[in-house]
């Protein structure tokens, strides 16, 4: 049983992946059959590609790697779907969510906290390269949980605790 799947993708060739949150791990599913795990199951502990805490994101990527996120620690793990580990990045996020890839290839990543936050870290370094988080008034975050660059360069954010949308 998963315990709070979340962010299933279907991917080419029938695969889904799917972070099982709390059970800390992503599964592949083809058809109805779980094909792979990456983690080990409720072994929720920051140590990839044996084991992961608690899982956020897990957004696959053009080249066939995913991105994990951990919500504890703000670990972003770039895995092959293979579970071979390629990088880890540290996001100064207390819950990092949902990591996507910016038009220039680095990695945007929301942190879902009152007040909440959103930084783009650089895919080769993992140095900060953009951060906003406002602390309080009309801009500041409540519990954003997922944030895009558009085409143009803006970003988008989604905050859970509020009814709209910031670009």
């Amino acid at each position: 049983y998963m315990n709070t799947p979340d962010d299933a993708y279907a991917l080419p060739g029938g695969l889904v992946i799917v972070a099982d949150a709390y059970n800390c791990r992503v599964l592949e599913i083809r058809g109805q059959r779980i094909v792979r795990i990456l983690g080990t199951t409720g072994v929720c502990v920051h140590n990839p590609p044996a084991s992961f805490g608690d899982i956020n994101g897990d957004t696959p990527l053009r080249n066939g790697h995913v991105l994990i996120s951990e919500i504890n620690g703000g670990y972003i793990d770039d895995m092959t779907l293979s579970g071979k580990l390629v990088h880890v990045y540290k996001a100064p996020v207390s819950y990092a969510s949902d990591p996507q890839l910016t038009r220039n290839g680095n990695i945007i990543v929301a942190d879902y906290a009152r007040p909440g936050g959103v930084v783009i870290l650089n895919r080769h370094t993992g140095a900060v390269m953009w951060s906003y988080r406002p602390s309080s008034g009309p801009g500041m975050l409540d519990h954003p949980s997922l944030a895009a660059m558009l085409p143009n360069g803006d970003v988008i954010i989604e905050a859970e605790g509020r009814s709209d949308f910031f670009i």
